[in-house]
């Protein structure tokens, strides 16, 4: 366990004594540790969230240490723990759990794969697995069932970094190494160079290889992974960085981790020919760093900008409905570097949010009540002789489309912003 120093200041920021809103996010308090040291510029990374026995926490990454912090009244989070890790100058350091465990990894100096059990909080974290035989570093972790996905994975003295090394956690606290993924050879050369971070649904693996663009194999044999697809050239092409999947399997969302480059909406039903068919900005100069799904909601961190969150009910036309600014330390229209929102987690019962900036720390912040675009079918005074569907399958009751055959739709957004929209009949009985 890390000791604290006297000199540290851990604040708290309570809306109930100045309200702050964005648009459709209030802030309930902010959480720092002015002690942590910067890594070039950079304090805290990764967040993630777990909760038990009715109560809610926050993990939050920094340089030199992870922070278990209990957010059960949103307003005053109060730190429980805190745990060093091998590495204490470190930009990215990668958390995320499975069960009742937190697996941990860092991507700079000399670190390890850590394993920790999370049941004795409040009162404490029990570390029960720090070595680097199987991990000295990765840039990322990701759970899937009883595997852990370690990319850009580096063994203490085996040489150069496997892309994506596939892990067995059947015993949770006793990892095993299963197999791993290399990239295959194209033109004499590697088609990537590594994987930056991956999202696996069903052993099926969407890998973000950076310039190397989207590919897709199937792990179910993780001692020899199967090539099933790949997307290397795309409009807005940039650094692939991370995506996320919709709940029904049938859209993913990626980011390339550039200035301006916008997050990608891609059709995923045939994943053999990934098809990309809509792109969506913060802002023409930001960076949209990652990405996550939360039923009809896709939420992003977008570093300068800090919190985007979409109306996906139609994935391949998303809708802005909510942002926080976690940092403003910047002028308007400066976005130079990497400063501001890191990471979200969005999937507490509390519906709270959590997001990490690499600067000021942990911010825990409340969504509208109603986030959705409203939906208002305004042909509804027509006979009712048939039952008909929008074209996302929406049953709209017993009316018929107007007399050219076309659903007249209008559409109140969170803003305020209201549409009309011509919607053609996709099916009737």
């Amino acid at each position: 366990m890390k000791t604290l120093a006297a000199v540290s200041v851990f604040f708290f920021f309570n809306p109930n004594l100045s309200a702050q809103t964005d648009h459709h996010l209030s802030l309930w308090s902010i959480w720092n540790d002015t002690s942590v040291k910067a890594a070039s510029g950079f304090r805290y990374n990764d967040v993630w969230g777990w909760q038990n026995n009715g109560r809610e926490y926050a993990i939050l990454g920094s340089s030199d240490s992870i922070f278990f912090i209990d957010v059960t009244n949103s307003a005053k989070p109060i730190r429980c723990h805190a745990e060093a890790g091998r590495s204490t100058n470190c930009i990215n350091r990668d958390v995320e759990v499975g069960g009742k465990y937190l697996y941990a990894v860092a991507d700079q100096g000399f670190s390890s794969l850590q394993i920790f059990d999370l049941s004795y909080l409040p009162d404490s974290v029990h570390k029960v697995y720090d070595e680097d035989s199987i991990c000295q570093n990765a840039h990322t972790v990701t759970v899937d069932g009883d595997r852990l996905y370690l990319c850009k994975n580096k063994r203490s003295g085996l040489g150069q970094p496997v892309p994506l090394q596939i892990v067995s956690i059947s015993n949770p606290i006793v990892p095993e190494i299963l197999g791993g993924l290399q990239a295959p050879i194209i033109g004499g050369n590697p088609a990537f160079e590594y994987v930056h971070e991956v999202t696996v649904r069903n052993d099926t693996a969407w890998c973000s290889c950076g310039d190397g663009g989207l590919w897709v194999y199937d792990c179910t044999n993780s001692f020899s992974p199967t090539y099933i697809g790949s997307l290397t050239n795309y409009q807005e092409q940039g650094f692939n960085h991370s995506s996320c999947i919709t709940a029904d399997g049938k859209h993913l969302f990626f980011t390339d981790e550039n200035a301006g480059k916008a997050i990608k909406c891609v059709d995923i039903s045939n994943p053999k020919q990934p098809d990309v068919k809509q792109l969506f900005r913060s802002n023409t100069a930001a960076v949209a760093h990652l990405t996550y799904i939360k039923g009809k909601h896709l939420w992003a961190s977008c570093y300068h900008d800090g919190v985007l969150c979409y109306d996906i009910s139609n994935p391949e036309s998303p809708v802005e409905v909510a942002r926080y600014d976690t940092y403003t330390q910047n002028a308007q229209g400066d976005y130079q570097g990497l400063a501001g929102c890191w990471s979200l987690f969005v999937g507490l019962p509390s519906g709270i949010v959590l997001a990490s900036d690499t600067r000021n720390g942990l911010y825990v912040l409340q969504p509208a009540a109603n986030l959705a675009v409203q939906s208002i079918w305004l042909n509804t005074e027509l006979p009712k002789t048939q039952c008909y569907f929008d074209l996302t399958g929406k049953n709209l009751g017993e009316t018929k489309p107007s007399a050219n055959g076309l659903f007249l739709l209008q559409k109140i957004y969170p803003s305020g912003q209201q549409t009309v929209e011509k919607v053609g009949m996709l099916n009737a009985y």
